[in-house]
């Protein structure tokens, strides 16, 4: 089975385990995740099946959403509330009104040096590794984007006492690949002059899969084998950003046997847009044949012949699409 599912990760479980129990459920060994979650982290985790493992990098692209909370008073060495206490200071006098200003701050492009019990590889090895172990890291800073970063919700947007002389808040933001929401909140906390940390994280949304929409392992663990794959979606939901090409069948024969294969300008399809998908590259599109997703290849140009020339990028056919059909 090949596609992918938007799964609802629980709180208390690694990213790790949820691939494990979808390996299981489906009875197959291709399976990942695309965009860690921390394990007291719930929300959509992507997984990918089969094929779909070579649009794992396309899918790192997407925007994230998140629902968190920022705890005031408290600082960690993880910057969340699972961390080891370094900080603490009575923000009983805090106002909405100083965290509404801080939060300005930071939207667009901006900033960030996360702690180092963080999943930021430095020479292939995660850090949180080596600050597990007790080795001092320098926490290289990085530059990320957000497209909004809000305190409180629709109803509700006080601060709330926490026992200790500490406040607490909702957040809500949507941003890039590598922000890490836990730094936004001790970040926060820094421009109020303040510690602070993270103290809840659910994920939204991941580009186009939105929480709404998520499935749990238990509904899995409850189907059958029938009942599992309207839970798969196709390979190219992440694609809407790309050109579509779809081919004929004497096209695709061409392709599939590595011949020259061009297409007329008239078979590209684009839709406007949208900034839940990833980024699109110009020169590069997704091939549909009857309703399936053959590969993703780069766009050339014939001019002798004014059509566009096709090579082969990332090749997803299988059994039921051959040079005999």
């Amino acid at each position: 089975m090949d596609g992918i599912i938007n799964l609802y990760k629980p709180a208390g479980m690694t990213s790790f385990q949820c691939v494990a129990a979808i390996k299981r459920i489906f009875k197959t060994k291709k399976v990942g995740h695309a965009g860690t979650l921390d394990p007291e982290a719930t929300g959509v985790l992507p997984i990918c099946l089969g094929k779909a493992t070579k649009l794992a990098e396309l899918f790192l692209c997407c925007p994230k959403s998140y629902r968190g909370k920022v705890l005031f008073g408290r600082a960690t060495d993880t910057q969340d509330v699972w961390g080891q206490t370094l900080e603490e200071k009575d923000a009983s006098k805090l106002t909405i009104e100083q965290v509404r200003m801080a939060a300005e701050k930071f939207r667009g492009e901006i900033e960030q040096t996360p702690s180092a019990f963080s999943a930021i590889k430095i020479n292939g090895q995660p850090l949180y590794k080596k600050a597990r172990a007790g080795v001092d890291v320098e926490v290289p800073s990085r530059k990320v984007f957000v497209y909004d970063f809000s305190v409180g919700t629709d109803t509700d947007d006080n601060l709330v006492d926490v026992e200790g002389g500490k406040k607490e808040i909702v957040v809500n933001t949507t941003c890039s690949r590598g922000t890490y929401v836990r730094t936004l909140c001790f970040d926060l906390g820094r421009q109020v002059g303040l510690p602070a940390c993270m103290s809840e994280l659910c994920r939204t949304s991941y580009g186009p899969l939105g929480l709404e929409d998520a499935v749990t392992l238990e509904q899995l663990e409850a189907g059958t084998d029938t009942d599992l794959e309207k839970f798969v979606l196709p390979l190219h939901y992440i694609l809407k950003n790309y050109t579509c090409i779809d081919v004929t069948d004497i096209q695709l024969k061409r392709f599939i046997n590595g011949l020259p294969t061009t297409v007329a300008k008239y078979q590209l399809k684009t839709l406007p847009e949208d900034f839940l998908y990833p980024k699109a590259e110009s020169d590069k599109a997704y091939l549909m044949y009857k309703g399936k997703m053959v590969a993703m290849v780069f766009m050339g140009t014939d001019t002798e012949n004014d059509r566009v020339l096709i090579k082969s990028w990332k090749y997803f056919g299988g059994p039921e699409i051959n040079a005999d059909n």
